[in-house]
């Protein structure tokens, strides 16, 4: 039975209808589960403990500390989740920084006072910008903009204090934590589209005049930042609402219960951090539950997403320590490493030493496992589940399998044959990276994508059966696969940089088109790099690379 005491709601009536919640029946008998498993995807083994390379000091998945300040260069390892506050603190002589695709979150302060730092690239998958996470470090690393300052893609800092207006720059995709505090004068921003993700007091303390006052709630331009004198139990979003931005409710501790219009796609990261809940319902129209969106909402029992979520982000309910009942809709292709951690442990169903969530296979018990036949009603493999698992030989997938996350078996090193069942839509990146026994991979009709580093350093791969509808090879897909020879390759649309790079032995790959399609296809730079590649055979003779 739900216990209503908070819910999400769509404005419209059409989202007021509450689901039945479907349980994860695995087959056989139900153990319960280890009382000291955390719910988190097995990305925390990667790098679990204390471990320290390169220099650098892992813990659980994070990156905690740089072990020498007088460190000049860190390539972070790949599977780190989080870069954790100050973590690079004062490391003056710090000039360039390698971060991984699998990072989200770079906390507060976590390269302060690098003045020597001139060099970085910041991941697409980055969520979480910390305050006052770049502060202090060499103005070459930053373009300015309208009184702005970016890194990538994000807007981090204004330029001064006393600036009046700000026309954030298309494209952005997020603003970090504190970018425009105590910013007196700002009285005006324009937040383009493209943001998904607004950091906790990116627009604390400014011009009264900035901010739009809605039963109790604060916005800057359409997104709400921050409760204000909100008296009732009670919140309801306005229907124009552009998103939610980090801690908007984070000390909202007699909230009941919130409805959010269908005009929020996004539930950004942190955005209900730490707010009173017993019973969420995520709203229709919601596409994505972004890292930490609910993290330490420790009264949320029962949860029901709606069909319309596609991912769950990065430790989505960290640590909701009630949640015991969940439904997870068929539409959600993506869930991220600890989506769960720290959730009631009743939440969880094991099975041959693998714990599910509803039907998602979101961890394992045993590290050691060396053979694996998941339970057949199984809709997807959460991210780094068996990332370094590395006895694991074989695994079933069954039939009703559709995602497989990012980096779910890299690292596996005795794996030795991987073949995708028909429904896979989805195939993470790094899925299979560094497994350096497999021989064979066989990929579905269904899969149309292979994501970045999906194959990278499989150095044993000798064979490769793509699916004939596969459109896109990513960036270093294959990677330093040296066993390969030859490839036959469907009509595809685009090879991404590197995507075959490294492969020494390589001699031919065999195109299912004429040269004419052949040359149509985006080829990246970089892309047969390191080859014995001369040319293309395709089906009415050769094409140049």
């Amino acid at each position: 039975m739900k216990k209503s005491a908070f819910t999400l709601i769509a404005a419209s009536a059409l989202a007021v209808a509450s689901i039945a919640l479907s349980s994860c029946a695995a087959s056989g008998e139900k153990k319960p589960l280890d009382p000291n498993f955390t719910g988190g995807s097995g990305i925390h083994d990667i790098l679990g403990g204390n471990e320290k390379t390169g220099g650098l000091t892992y813990s659980g998945g994070a990156l905690t500390s740089a072990t020498d300040k007088n460190i000049t260069s860190a390539e972070i390892a790949a599977g780190t989740y989080r870069i954790s506050s100050g973590a690079f603190k004062d490391c003056k002589k710090l000039a360039s920084v390698v971060i991984p695709d699998s990072v989200v979150i770079i906390d507060d302060n976590a390269f302060e006072n690098c003045v020597s730092l001139k060099s970085i690239t910041l991941p697409d998958n980055v969520e979480v910008i910390g305050k006052d996470a770049f502060k202090g470090c060499d103005d070459e690393l930053f373009r300015t903009s309208g009184g702005v300052k970016y890194l990538g893609d994000w807007a981090v800092e204004a330029t001064n204090k006393s600036i009046s207006s700000a026309q954030i720059k298309d494209g952005t995709e997020g603003i970090a934590a504190g970018a425009f505090i105590s910013c007196t004068s700002l009285s005006s921003v324009t937040i383009p589209d493209s943001v998904e993700n607004i950091g906790k007091y990116a627009f604390y303390n400014c011009n009264n005049d900035l901010y739009e006052i809605s039963g109790g709630l604060k916005y800057v331009d359409g997104w709400l930042t921050d409760v204000d004198n909100l008296r009732s139990s009670v919140a309801n979003v306005k229907l124009d609402a552009r998103g939610i931005a980090a801690g908007a409710f984070a000390f909202s501790d007699k909230l009941a219960s919130i409805s959010i219009s269908p005009s929020v796609k996004v539930i950004g990261a942190q955005a209900l951090s730490g707010a009173s809940a017993s019973d969420v319902f995520i709203a229709y129209g919601i596409e994505k539950i972004g890292a930490l969106a609910f993290e330490n909402c420790k009264s949320i029992e029962n949860l029901t997403i709606r069909d319309t979520v596609t991912e769950i982000g990065y430790g989505a309910f960290n640590n909701c320590s009630a949640l015991s009942e969940i439904e997870i809709p068929s539409s959600v292709t993506k869930i991220a490493a600890n989506a769960f951690k720290g959730c009631n442990e009743n939440l969880f169903v094991k099975e041959n030493d693998l714990v599910y969530v509803d039907e998602w296979l979101v961890g394992t018990e045993n590290m050691l496992l060396r053979n694996i036949d998941i339970y057949d009603e199984t809709r997807g493999i959460a991210n780094g589940v068996f990332a370094g698992c590395e006895a694991l030989e074989s695994i079933k997938l069954h039939a009703r399998v559709k995602s497989v996350g990012d980096n779910a078996f890299e690292n596996c090193r005795s794996l030795t044959e991987i073949s995708l069942p028909e429904g896979i839509t989805y195939l993470g990146e790094r899925a299979f990276a560094g497994c350096v026994s497999l021989r064979t991979a066989k990929l579905p009709d269904s899969l149309t994508e292979i994501k970045p580093y999906s194959f990278a350093k499989c150095g044993a791969m000798y064979f490769v059966d793509f699916g004939d509808e596969l459109k896109t090879i990513g960036d270093n897909a294959f990677e330093n696969c040296r066993s390969l020879i030859s490839i036959d390759m469907p009509k595809v649309e685009s090879i991404g940089a590197n995507a075959f790079a490294d492969c020494k032995n390589l001699l031919e790959i065999r195109f299912n088109g004429t040269t004419e399609e052949y040359l149509a296809v985006n080829v990246a730079r970089g892309a047969y790099s390191s080859t014995k590649l001369s040319s293309i055979t395709c089906t009415d003779g050769k094409a140049a690379i």
